[in-house]
């Protein structure tokens, strides 16, 4: 006999088929298959993740045709069963997925296996997970269409019922689940899901329109009197129970005999509901009250069919309706009115008094809006329908009803049917008891009903409403109600202190019905309010006389009298904020004219005078003078919010005549419209169109546009050719552009000066700019605006392009504003793509002027200064201004690229030289190397060369030294691809004089002077060149160096000087910059050449090496600009290419000062790397040390141990993450936080286990902060472009932020991906803390985002750089290659090292894998075979794997060594420790503490642990007490180690 009553079975083809778990286990051995048979072995087990894997393994392979075989049949037609009713969802999904794929594959095939099975597939569609059973229904109708689906019910209606019956008679929770394998809760979870799902398909089989046989034996099995179906009824599980009640309908059509069975079970189920559980109760009040309805259907005296019946229904009611759908009361009145029961009954007044009160209860609980419509709806149908005593009705409606009507504003629906069942009561007395609670309260009173006090706006509200919607039914009510409201301000001994609120809002309901008939009896009404009116009594008033405005009432004498009398009592009051609201509500009543209000037009006039508003400049535009405008114009100008409603007021109502004389007379005011065009361009548009052809409109608009352009901003500037192309549209437009040249051109050129030598970086000219003039621009001296130089650059641009002006004049200008416009650039921290755009379109156009010429063309012109073009004009201009000059060279340099050496002759270059050298030198500078290098200009390079020989004295140096050494230097710009050979530029003879020139000059009187360094930077330009360009020879190449090397130590000892200089100029320091950069460069070239010039180079390069950081220390790296970023860029390469270590290591306070305190951010990045170039070599260096400390065999104990610590900097900039997100950070914070960790990190970087475990401890209380800081600042979740970024474009095992190639990526982008690195660095070197910190986050969605971004871009590369360096150390280490007898390999598909040490032919293995998502999830160290060694001490070696990596931040190589020297040890007789049983310590050390009394080892950091988790110093085996002695350390040991 079965134990848990489980004797059914579900198949049909002779074996069998059962839900639970004891009966029915398919014989895995008769499976031919092993992949199968190991799956089936599987979905036998507890576990739901090994079932959930053999399901997808089997639905995987490729073909399901295996189930062809009968016994692999048969063995799933067994399980699967017991798999659709799982507790796990996936095992279900994925089961009832397998069956589908099985059906449809094998089709007819399987069908003598369907009727087995039918059930348990079924069963899925009826899952209490949503997901589950909407994706069966979908996979069955991949089956079987809709109609073949509902069939499917006809068809299989026996073995659907049998199923049903197997699992309502035969199981129970303890049948389908093993005690031993899940607890209590999950079996019964289970077994209420399988029972809620079987209780639905039972409907389903109920609704069938026949029944067989065998059918109707099963439903009156599963409905007999003692099955387990009537519990059901009242089960704790609300599920089970609401479905079964479900059940009652279908029940009762199918038999009648089943009604008192029903009856007892629906009471019983109403008996045991929780009534303190009103939000579960919802979700079967509904299934009980529609069961109650269909048993009072089926008989109206069913109540006689159950004890107390009446009772429970009465408890059950009083539930409420629970929020449910408002059908509820629909049911719940036609049980009342269809029973028949001495007790539910009509007649029954304490039925009456119960269930009224019971329903009002629940209607007043209600949520839903359309609930409580439909709830009222029906409860006054039910009070209706009561045959009680009148007084009762109105004893116990009254209260309802005034609730009703003191709730909110009333639905129609619900207005309509309180008036019909006002009209339906017997009598009036229930309507004359409310209307007699009204009228006692109209002028100063509260309306109270009982002790407390209405709503009274709502409750008249709501009244009116009703008395309104049956006005010929409930008429005399109404005109009692009407006539008492109007009249109620009469009574002369009214108190004004006590505010007719109440009759104004029932006079409200007057007018907003229409009711004409008292239109005189209202206007009498609205000037009687007037004498209410005070600070407390000004909404209500101003709100009826709205609604006054929009009715059939309506009179415009009387509406704007009484405003303007409602104006003046307002002014008596004297509240400004009365006032300000009277004037935002006027302009909202309908008809309302200001200007029949006489008072209030006084008021405007004098307030637009004085702060108002924006809301009340609106009714002051409505009588708008000029005065008036001229106010709200200048309160306008305060922001743009006032701005635009001025703007829109005055388009509004604009008057022509008004705005022409306001324009004249308010020069300012177009000019402000223009600055502000995009939102002033309709009212320029009104003011354009009427005035276009005004003269004097004319001049004053032209006068407006130029003040516009010379007061621009950079938003103004932007807008200028959007501005300008909106005049041109203009009637007259061409007329209106047209501006005074000579001013324009006279505001121009005082404004616009040539005053930074740092521009020899970048221009056209390059070093020729030495040969033109620079102003010298003190410190608070302010040139013209670049944005306005940029406006007058659009205009006329703009001019030029539309054919406006003439050329010549303008071109000039075009070529000086342009020019500035890349100066700025060049020098500005932050600049506009805007004014980049800006000059090359400039540029373009004055090159279009040119295309037509010809290389013959333009050097006629260069000859000929009096030819009549627009380069002629250029050029006699560029003689004498710098920016015309570059604009020459441009041309010049596009024109002359394709000329031939043979169209320079000598006397033609002598004729330039002689007309002057800024014309020479723009000529030369735009030659090709082809020409500048010919033969036919050897004589005029060496006539150039010779003027440097020939210098006599110091004024010669810079009137003619300077400027031809400036012309010999156009020499030299050889491309350096293009170089093969030595190329000469001079004679070697003269070569070498000019060398001997060089140091003459460096040794002159004026040497140290501001004024030689221009001469400075070109010798540096010159030697320079010779040597990376090889325009000198080999015996020349020597002498070269070392001029060029003495001039290097003198040039940075001179900008040291001078940017140290309290007198320096902007001028001077400009140049000590452009030197700065020059001498930088030379300096990086002599580093380069040293190979060849040895001995010079290393006899200068300590000083030079000295003065250069001298340079650096007092260098203003401020001042972010292109400028500065090339200086930067080569004093990078010094540093980190040619300063030695020690130097930098000597100045490592400064590079800490920078670090903490510079607001640059490129030095900041050279201060961090330089840091790190320094820290690293300290760090290795102190590691070494340590090492050797701990060798030392006896330490001297006056020496000072070495400690690991971090400098104290790094720790105080890693301590408080910033608080904004990176966009909104300033850059120089960002960088210092994160360039922080980058210095900090670098520390872990090879060091040994005692190092790490101090150097983590000092910065532990901060790790966390910083990883959660990387995925508070990056939102990998929402942010899809940039994470796809870095899955496609960035490499994140590099710092990119230092790389070039990242500079083009925006800053935040930068930094969030030097963040992502930092993220990495901290998972290689210290994966085991951040493990511990991923695993402490409770967050399942970001601990889920962290897992996926880390498993897509860390773990990788992470995982590779651990096996390449097992690889490596394969190769290197002694340690893992010296034992032949030990094999390491790795696996790069499992992820995985194996180690393998073979013994007497026999081999012990080990393995150590790595996870996907590592190191965030523990490496799975295993022992895969022991030889030789104790289980126990196997274990603690493992363990001692598993902890270096998951607890100590180690590496896989780090395990593996001490796992191999533990194996080595020990059978090299080595005694282990009696704590851990391994030989080695996560230190390395070896057991050296040893116990006197059991002579057992141990190691020191076990002893620690013991002693401390103890509280006792006893031995941790005999508790003895344990006595410490100095022992001598095995030097040998750790030499070895070391």
């Amino acid at each position: 006999m079965n134990p848990f009553n489980s004797a059914a079975t579900l198949g049909t083809n002779g074996f069998e088929v059962s839900l639970n778990y004891f009966t029915g286990i398919p014989d895995i051995n008769t499976l031919s298959d092993p992949n199968l048979k190991k799956n089936f072995r599987s979905l036998l087990k507890k576990d739901d993740t090994t079932k959930e894997k053999a399901l997808r393994e089997i639905l995987n392979s490729s073909d399901v045709r295996i189930f062809e075989d009968y016994t692999a049949a048969v063995a799933w037609v067994q399980i699967y069963p017991k798999l659709s009713i799982d507790l796990s969802r996936n095992v279900r999904l994925l089961a009832h997925q397998l069956q589908t794929k099985i059906v449809h594959t094998l089709g007819k095939k399987y069908s003598r296996f369907l009727p087995d099975t039918i059930g348990a597939w079924i069963i899925g569609t009826y899952d209490t997970e949503r997901v589950v059973s909407s994706q069966v229904r979908t996979e069955f109708l991949s089956c079987f269409n809709e109609e073949k689906f509902e069939s499917l019910f006809t068809i299989f209606q026996v073995p659907l019922l049998n199923f049903v019956n197997q699992l309502l008679n035969s199981e129970t929770q303890n049948s389908l689940s093993n005690e031993q394998q899940v607890s209590k809760d999950e079996a019964l979870l289970k077994f209420n899901r399988a029972v809620t799902s079987s209780t639905q398909m039972f409907q389903r089989a109920l609704q069938l329109p026949n029944h067989s046989e065998e059918s109707v034996e099963l439903i009156d099995k599963i409905t007999d009197s003692h099955s387990p179906l009537w519990d059901n009824f009242s089960s704790k599980d609300l599920n089970i129970r609401r479905h079964t009640l479900q059940t009652v309908p279908l029940l009762l059509s199918y038999s009648e005999n089943l009604l008192k069975p029903l009856t007892k079970a629906v009471f019983k189920s109403c008996r045991k509901i929780n009534k303190k559980q009103a939000l579960l109760n919802s979700t079967i009040v509904l299934p009980t009250l529609n069961a109650l309805h269909r048993l009072v259907v089926q008989s109206n005296n069913f109540w006689t069919l159950s004890k107390n019946s009446q009772d429970y229904f009465i408890d059950f009611v009083s539930l409420g309706s629970c929020n449910c759908d408002p059908i509820y009361y629909r049911l719940l009145s036609e049980i009342i009115t269809s029973s028949d029961d001495s007790f539910i009954s009509l007649e029954n007044d304490a039925f009456f008094t119960t269930i009224t009160d019971i329903i009002y209860r629940s209607i007043s609980k209600e949520r839903q809006s359309n609930s409580i419509v439909v709830g009222w709806i029906i409860f006054l149908d039910i009070i209706l329908k009561f045959k009680v005593p009148e007084e009762l009705i109105i004893k116990k409606v009254t209260p309802f009803i005034v609730s009703l009507l003191n709730k909110s504003k009333l639905d129609s629906a619900i207005v309509k049917k309180t008036s019909h069942f006002f009209v339906a009561l017997p009598s009036d007395e229930l309507l004359l008891t409310i209307n007699d609670l009204v009228l006692d309260s109209l002028v100063g009173k509260k309306i109270i009903f009982g002790e407390e006090p209405l709503n009274a706006e709502l409750f008249l509200n709501n009244y009116f409403n009703v008395l309104a919607s049956e006005p010929d039914s409930l008429s005399e009510c109404l005109r009692m109600l009407c006539s008492n409201a109007l009249n109620s301000l009469e009574d002369e001994e009214l108190d004004l202190e006590e505010k007719p609120t109440n009759s104004l809002v029932l006079v409200e309901g007057i007018i907003s019905h229409n009711f004409t008939e008292y239109s005189n009896e209202v206007e009498g009404f609205l000037f009687g309010l007037l004498a209410f009116l005070d600070v407390s009594f000004v909404k209500e008033p101003l709100k009826t006389l709205t609604l006054y405005s929009e009715s059939q009432l309506f009179d415009d004498r009387v509406l704007h009298e009484v405003i303007n009398d409602f104006f003046v009592k307002l002014e008596d009051v004297n509240d400004n904020l009365l006032i300000s609201y009277f004037l935002k509500k006027i302009p909202q009543i309908k008809h309302f004219d200001i200007a029949k209000c006489p008072n209030l037009v006084s008021f405007t006039l004098k307030k637009s005078g004085q702060s108002f508003t924006e809301n009340d400049s609106a009714v002051i535009f409505k009588l708008l003078t000029k005065d008036v405008l001229k106010n709200l114009y200048n309160q306008a100008l305060d922001s743009s919010k006032h701005w635009e409603g001025f703007i829109a007021n005055c388009c509004s109502q604009y008057q022509n005549d008004l705005f022409l004389k306001f324009v004249l007379e308010e020069p300012q005011f177009l000019v402000n419209l223009w600055k502000r065009f995009s939102s002033s361009k309709d009212l320029l548009n009104l003011i354009e169109i009427n005035n276009n052809t005004d003269p004097n409109f004319i001049v004053e608009f032209k006068q407006s546009l130029l003040s516009f352009l010379l007061q621009a901003s950079f938003e103004d500037s932007k807008n200028v050719p959007e501005i300008l192309a909106h005049i041109l549209k203009a009637e007259n437009g061409p007329e209106m552009l047209a501006l005074p040249d000579k001013r324009l051109i006279t505001n121009l050129a005082n404004g616009v000066k040539f005053g930074s030598y740092q521009t020899i970086l970048s221009n056209p000219l390059q070093h020729n700019v030495a040969l033109f003039k620079i102003d010298d621009v003190h410190n608070g001296e302010s040139l013209r605006s670049i944005y306005s130089i940029s406006a007058v650059i659009s205009y006329i641009l703009f001019l030029l392009k539309n054919k406006l002006v003439a050329e010549k004049v303008h071109i000039k200008v075009l070529a000086v504003l342009t020019e500035a416009v890349v100066d700025h650039t060049f020098l500005s921290p932050d600049p506009e793509a805007y004014l980049v755009d800006l000059h090359s379109n400039s540029v373009n156009y004055i090159l279009g002027l040119t295309k037509d010429l010809t290389t013959e063309d333009v050097l006629n012109v260069i000859s000929d200064a009096n030819t009549e073009s627009v380069l002629s004009s250029l050029l006699k201009e560029a003689e004498k201004n710098i920016f015309v000059a570059r604009i020459a060279t441009r041309i010049l340099s596009n024109k002359l690229q394709y000329s031939k050496p043979a169209m320079f002759t000598l006397s033609f270059l002598n004729d330039l030289y002689k007309r002057g050298l800024p014309i020479l030198s723009i000529v030369l500078i735009s030659l090709p190397q082809e020409v500048l290098f010919s033969t036919e200009l050897d004589r005029f390079r060496n006539q150039i060369a010779s003027y440097l020989v020939g210098i006599q004295n110091s004024k010669e140096i810079l009137s003619s030294g300077l400027p031809h050494l400036t012309l010999l230097n156009n020499f030299t710009l050889l491309e350096e691809e293009t170089i093969s050979n030595t190329v000469e530029i001079i004679e070697a003879n003269r070569s070498m004089m000019v060398l001997q020139s060089f140091s003459k000059l460096l040794e002159c009187d004026i040497a140290y002077d501001q004024g030689f360094i221009p001469m400075r930077i070109q010798m540096l330009i010159y030697l320079h060149n010779c040597i990376s360009k090889k325009l000198i020879n080999s015996d020349g190449l020597a002498p070269t160096y070392e001029v060029l090397s003495n001039l290097v130590r003198d040039s940075l000892g001179v900008v040291s000087m001078e940017l140290e200089s309290a007198t320096a100029t902007e001028l001077t320091k400009g140049m000590s910059i452009a030197l700065a950069y020059f001498t930088f460069r030379s300096l990086i070239l002599l580093q380069k050449s040293s190979q060849v010039n040895s001995d010079i180079w290393m006899s200068e390069k300590e000083t030079i090496i000295t003065e250069f950081l001298a340079v650096v220390k007092v260098f203003d790296f401020k001042v972010e600009n292109l400028c500065t970023e090339l200086v930067l860029n080569f004093t990078e390469q010094v540093l980190i290419d040619i300063v030695p270590d020690s130097s930098l290591n000597e100045e490592i306070d400064f590079f800490y000062e920078q670090l903490e305190t510079s607001f640059s951010l490129l030095m900041l990045k050279v201060t961090t790397q330089v840091l790190y170039k320094v820290l690293l070599n300290n760090h290795q260096n102190f590691v070494i040390e340590m090492e050797l400390q701990k060798m030392s065999v006896k330490a001297d104990e006056d020496t000072q141990k070495l400690k690991p610590e971090l400098p104290p900097l790094l720790i105080q900039l890693i301590t408080t993450p910033f608080e904004e997100y990176i966009e909104f950070e300033s850059p120089e914070v960002v960088a210092r936080y994160l360039f922080g960790w980058y210095l900090v990190l670098l520390h872990f970087r090879n060091v040994t286990y005692d190092i790490r475990k101090s150097y983590l401890g000092q910065i532990e209380d901060f790790l966390s902060g910083f990883l959660s800081f990387v995925f508070w600042q990056i939102d990998f979740e929402h942010d899809k472009s940039f994470y796809q970024h870095l899955k496609s474009n960035t490499q994140v095992n590099r710092p990119m932020i230092f790389e070039k190639l990242s500079s083009d990526l925006p800053m935040d982008v930068q930094f969030k991906t030097f963040t992502v690195y930092l993220y990495y660095t901290a998972l290689e070197l210290l994966g085991s803390s951040c493990k511990h910190w991923f695993m402490d986050i409770k967050n399942r969605q970001l601990k889920s985002t962290i897992e996926e971004v880390t498993k897509t871009l860390i773990s990788p590369i992470l995982i590779n750089s651990e096996l390449d360096a097992v690889d490596r150390r394969l190769k290197s280490s002694e340690i893992l290659t010296k034992d032949e007898n030990l094999k390491v390999k790795t696996n790069r598909q499992q992820h995985d090292v194996k180690s393998q040490y073979t013994i007497d032919e026999q081999t012990m293995e080990m393995t150590i894998r790595l996870p996907d998502t590592y190191p965030l999830t523990n490496v799975m160290v295993e022992g895969l075979h022991r030889i030789g060694v104790k289980e126990q001490q196997w274990r603690a070696w493992l363990n001692s794997c598993q902890r270096v990596i998951s607890s100590s931040n180690g590496t896989i190589i780090e395990a593996l060594e001490l796992f191999n020297k533990n194996v080595n040890y020990h059978f090299s007789g080595f005694e282990e420790c009696a704590v851990c049983y391994s030989i080695l310590h996560l230190d390395s050390s070896l057991p050296s503490q040893s116990c006197h009394t059991c002579n057992n080892k141990f190691h020191s950091g076990c002893l620690y642990k013991w002693f401390k988790s103890s509280g006792t110093s006893t031995c941790p085996l005999c508790r003895s007490t344990f006595n410490f002695s100095r022992r001598k350390l095995d030097t040998e040991r750790s030499r070895e180690q070391f």
